[in-house]
């Protein structure tokens, strides 16, 4: 079997966590644009969350939303993993904070959120990483696309418990997940909670610089 990653063609890094490294990219079989998130080379030992973020990834590949961004497959070849999901060239909601915003613009973006959330729950899945940088806004019709679910269980239980995690990640985690408990719906709900306390305030409720102290 010949490497899928020979495949594609890396365009830009586009992000890097403690758990992947996310780039633009095409393939050879298409020119439009896509997303692999190439997982840290130490997730390669944690045979368990592997395999579970697989058969969970099969299923979330299955939800569809028009405010969701697709996720396509999790791949693996001689010890690198890798998620492919869809592209979207609108920013974050991260990048667009501090933009003046009415109200009434909110809460649809919040609405929005909740629809994706929603589309999870009724097809049993749990998203598990609500947070700024996995909302994606269309500056035009102010349409969200949410992306990246599932990812929330590569933070728990790692043995070789090599991995960081940025404050604008933790924040939004409900606190079951920094004690590497299982996401479950309530965790969306808490992290839908804490994006609607952000951009209703302008600021997070905590101020903390680790998991222990909120």
């Amino acid at each position: 079997m010949n490497d899928p990653l020979k495949e594609i063609n890396f365009l830009e890094q586009l992000a890097s966590t403690g758990t992947t490294t996310t780039y633009k990219v095409t393939t050879n079989d298409s020119s439009d644009p896509s997303v692999v998130k190439l997982l840290r080379p130490y997730l390669a030992n944690e045979g368990a969350i592997l395999s579970s973020l697989s058969k969970q990834l099969v299923a979330i590949s299955q939800v569809s939303h028009a405010n969701i961004l697709p996720t396509f497959e999790k791949n693996d070849y001689e010890g690198k993993h890798w998620i492919h999901r869809s592209y979207t060239d609108w920013p974050s909601l991260e990048q667009e904070f501090g933009k003046p915003r009415s109200i009434s613009s909110i809460l649809s973006i919040l609405y929005n959120i909740a629809e994706a959330l929603e589309q999870y729950h009724i097809n049993g899945l749990v998203h598990g990483n609500i947070k700024p940088s996995n909302i994606f806004l269309d500056p035009e019709s102010e349409r969200v696309l949410v992306s990246d679910a599932g990812l929330s269980i590569l933070l728990q239980n790692s043995s070789s418990r090599k991995t960081i995690r940025s404050k604008n990640s933790y924040v939004y985690s409900a606190p079951e997940i920094s004690q590497n408990q299982p996401a479950t719906r309530a965790s969306d709900v808490y992290s839908l909670a804490m994006v609607s306390y952000l951009l209703l305030t302008g600021k997070l409720p905590f101020n903390a610089v680790d998991p222990a102290t909120i």
